[in-house]
């Protein structure tokens, strides 16, 4: 059984996965934390006189709770990826993931990843001992049976990066 997508990703969809990714590493109370800490330093320097330095750190804040930070650093990210709005193209088997992008030809083998994530808009799997992932946008799958199929070759293949991370 081999199982072949092809896709240009998306900006939207790294958007997605970040937050995606944010959320199975609960890392959405570090950010209130840091909101937290940020508010009590600005209300300090309002106590001091420093208006100028609580506006600053005010701004820094919003920006945070509003996720603009997070998005920047996704945005920054993707237009300094190699293949960035290039058509890729992944061949699924028991035996390893062929990846063709323009030139580039490589067969993977399942060693190199060690999970998977699902969303409702996309896979994402994990290469070995890092928080690095590649997308699979599930919109570049014929149907309910090719996703469905695609995730039993996930489940066989790789752990559940939501459940190891619990």
């Amino acid at each position: 059984m081999n199982i072949k997508v092809a896709y240009i990703a998306t900006l939207e969809e790294y958007y997605h996965a970040d937050e995606a990714f944010r959320q199975a590493l609960k890392k959405n109370s570090v950010d209130l934390y840091v909101q937290i800490a940020l508010l009590i330093i600005a209300v300090s320097l309002v106590m001091i006189g420093q208006f100028f330095l609580c506006g600053t750190i005010a701004v820094i804040a919003f920006m945070l709770q509003q996720g603009y930070a997070k998005r920047w650093i996704v945005r920054r990210n993707f237009y300094k990826m190699v293949n960035a709005g290039e058509t890729e193209s992944l061949t699924f088997s028991q035996e390893h993931i062929v990846y063709e992008c323009g030139m580039v030809s490589e067969t993977i083998d399942w060693d190199d990843y060690a999970a998977y994530l699902e969303t409702d808009e996309l896979f994402m799997i994990f290469y070995n001992g890092s928080d690095h992932y590649a997308i699979i946008p599930k919109r570049a799958m014929k149907d309910d049976a090719e996703i469905d199929q695609l995730r039993q070759l996930f489940i066989r293949q790789l752990a559940n990066y939501e459940v190891d991370n619990a």
